[in-house]
């Protein structure tokens, strides 16, 4: 019996460019033909790249090269010259055996020593002799432990996890790892041959998550993985040019860096990688992946995480299906989390610092949760972090400010203080709403709307037979009409009058609903309406969706229509914009204008109404001289026609713009008179400033989308 040493490499580029059916995972195909069909049975991989192997085989008479390379030649689809296939056999004596066998990264089983031994007098080194001590040596004093679950648990925070069933599966399947399972599992190398696909939206604790993964796996033994702190995140960077592929470098040098010494393994520690391909969701096919997963797979001691925002199942299933050709992959679906959820991570956190929050604070942080998300610039638990600091930061001040003690409970005042919530004062929703200036047929219909509505829910709860009522309305106007003001309060309305359960407002636009990637629009569009349920949903501009040049403004119409059916008792959609846009989004739309029964119109303001919401407007605590109103209501008499009547004219925006600059301008000249605070007056001149050195077209400009007016 003689030990050889096989070499056996291919061209990196013939493997890259010739990803055909077979050449996909050539070097362990060829693995298998070897070993299969030239009936070699005793023999150990030293190592295996994306293209290259070495391998370890004891055999009588060694099977010649070109016996070799005509076997895969007809085992291996599309082998030819250009594979520039090489293969290499030596001899080895007894102390190369012994150096080859030192750099095995996995024990030998008893089996293999006992041949090594007989056939060539090989004892064992010392390092391989260890790995298979370590590994009954670790298990052992692990069976002495407590059992999984325990007080080490709260160290990991699985308690404290909001949601992820999918991670607490495997956290459990991990943590009953024991004896002999622990033994088998860190033998086979399962764990470190497993891949994971995350279908996660940014925000949502994938950081956590993965950090709880490393913390599991070190503390059940599998290696050191620095208390969690070897967790790396990546996004995967496409480049249209196909022979570019910087990525890989990048990636290259992070995986260079997790090793400590290479000539040692069990010296190396251990590493989580994530790696997001949102940028090749719909590129997955793409040949330079090949080349990456190949280099990922002979790499040790790290475990792959791949992550894609959560999109829909046919699209996941479709990255699964490219990843698992190469790994073992673990598929794990992260769904947003809900508000109650959000504000159970809120309690959580403010509980660690030892403070309690009142059951009743949920509502005012729904509030100011809302309004992150409105905004545009939501992040998931991140937001809800920033929250926590800025309320323990505002209780942290105020007690210093008093001298008091630290305040221990947060309550529904402490957000409504910090955050200005309130509830419109004493005034009811329908109090505000008949306070509104002009808008006398509006008011009118949204009255006739919420009393059909209260008959129509009263008939459903007496006869589940009669219809569901169906309350998705249309506000068509120009900007700064009062579309937005009202559909706040037709929710507050709504849920005074029983109608709604919970009253509160979302207010979304074309780039709130649609996705970047395919298969992202459906789910993103599902999981605002979820968020809706029981309150209102408006949708601003909601033209733009049917002038998507793609699919996926079509896409978010056809998602958002089946929720306007399926809980039309439980959600109001309003559709806003432009009266001709929103016409047409109807007749290209006839399912959307089938399921939406009330149309509202919101005309311009008359020049006497935009005046009255000036001075509604200018707080009573803003005084000004003898002669401003007068100045006032010549201005705006002086408005002409062609402005007013122009659909860019931003009605109640142009009001508030043109107050915010006559303020500013009369603050900027009161700073420089040195005068006393109770001085402060806004003057006639004030008003000429500002409109006699800017055009009025500007006082219309769009500011802020999400102001409301």
């Amino acid at each position: 019996m003689i030990a050889y040493l096989m070499t056996l490499k291919f061209n990196p580029q013939w493997i890259l460019h010739n990803q055909t059916a077979g050449t996909s995972k050539v070097v362990k195909n060829s693995l298998d033909a070897i070993v299969k069909n030239l009936c070699i049975n005793d023999y150990w991989v030293v190592d295996l790249q994306f293209n290259r192997l070495e391998m370890l085989y004891v055999s009588v008479e060694p099977p010649s090269q070109n016996a070799i390379v005509n076997l895969l030649k007809k085992e291996i689809v599309n082998l030819d010259d250009s594979a520039a296939m090489e293969v290499t056999q030596i001899g080895l004596s007894r102390d190369e055996i012994k150096e080859v066998i030192s750099h095995l990264d996995y024990p030998l089983n008893q089996d293999s020593i006992e041949l090594l031994k007989k056939e060539f007098n090989v004892d064992i080194p010392k390092i391989v002799a260890d790995k298979n001590d370590a590994v009954q040596k670790e298990n052992s004093d692990k069976d002495e432990k407590d059992a999984p679950n325990s007080a080490d648990e709260k160290d990991l925070e699985i308690d404290s996890l909001i949601g992820f069933e999918p991670l607490k599966k495997w956290l459990s399947e991990i943590n009953s790892l024991k004896g002999q399972y622990f033994d088998f599992a860190k033998q086979t190398g399962i764990i470190d041959n497993t891949a994971f696909l995350f279908s996660i939206d940014r925000g949502n604790g994938l950081s956590k998550i993965i950090e709880i993964m490393a913390k599991t796996l070190e503390k059940i033994g599998y290696g050191d993985f620095r208390g969690g702190k070897s967790v790396k995140e990546y996004t995967l960077i496409y480049e249209e040019d196909r022979n570019k592929f910087s990525s890989y470098n990048a990636l290259a040098d992070i995986i260079k860096n997790a090793y400590i010494d290479v000539s040692n393994p069990e010296s190396q520690r251990k590493m989580i990688l994530a790696i997001s391909l949102e940028n090749w969701i719909d590129k997955i096919y793409d040949k330079r992946l090949d080349l990456l997963f190949k280099q990922l797979m002979s790499c040790k001691n790290i475990i792959y995480v791949f992550t894609i925002p959560y999109v829909e199942r046919v699209v996941a299933n479709r990255i699964y299906d490219r990843l698992n050709d190469v790994f073992y992959i673990r598929y794990m679906r992260f769904k947003s989390p809900t508000m109650k959820e959000f504000f159970q991570h809120f309690k959580n956190k403010a509980n660690k610092c030892d403070i309690t929050v009142d059951d009743d604070t949920y509502e005012a942080f729904v509030q100011k949760l809302i309004e992150e998300k409105n905004d545009g610039r939501f992040y998931g638990y991140k937001t809800v972090n920033k929250i926590v600091t800025e309320v323990l930061y505002s209780i942290l001040i105020n007690s210093v400010k008093e001298n008091t003690d630290i305040q221990k409970t947060i309550t529904k005042r402490t957000f409504e203080e910090l955050y200005a919530i309130d509830d419109e004062e004493f005034h009811s929703s329908l109090e505000q709403l008949n306070g509104m200036i002009a808008l006398d047929e509006v008011k009118k219909q949204v009255l006739e709307i919420v009393a059909t509505a209260k008959l129509q829910k009263k008939l459903y709860l007496q006869d589940s037979k009669a219809d569901k009522p169906c309350l998705h309305m249309m506000f068509t106007g120009n900007p700064g009409t009062g579309k937005t003001v009202v559909a706040r309060l037709v929710g507050k309305i709504l849920k005074e009058e029983g109608v709604l359960s919970v009253g509160n407002f979302f207010e979304v636009t074309r780039q709130d609903l649609v996705g970047q990637y395919v298969g992202q629009t459906a789910p993103k569009t599902m999981d605002i309406c979820r968020s809706a349920y029981g309150s209102v949903l408006f949708i601003d501009e909601a033209y733009m969706l049917a002038n998507d040049r793609e699919t996926y403004g079509a896409e978010a119409i056809g998602t958002l229509i089946s929720e306007m059916e399926n809980n039309r008792d439980n959600m109001v959609v309003i559709l806003a914009g432009y009266k001709d846009k929103m016409e047409e989004l109807f007749e290209i739309n006839a399912g959307l204008k089938d399921r939406i029964p009330y149309i509202i119109n919101f005309p311009n303001y008359s020049r006497n109404e935009l005046k009255e919401i000036f001075f509604k407007q200018l707080s009573d605590k803003v005084k000004y001289e003898d002669g401003f109103p007068e100045a006032v209501s010549s201005f705006f008499e002086s408005i002409p026609d062609e402005l007013l009547n122009d659909d860019k004219f931003s009605n109640g925006r142009f009001v508030r713009n043109l107050l915010e600059k006559i303020i500013s301008k009369a603050s900027l000249r009161f700073d420089m008179s040195g005068n006393d605070i109770s001085e402060f007056r806004l003057t006639a001149n004030d008003l000429r400033s500002v409109t006699e050195k800017q055009h009025l077209s500007e006082l219309s400009e769009k500011v802020d989308r999400r102001i409301g007016f």
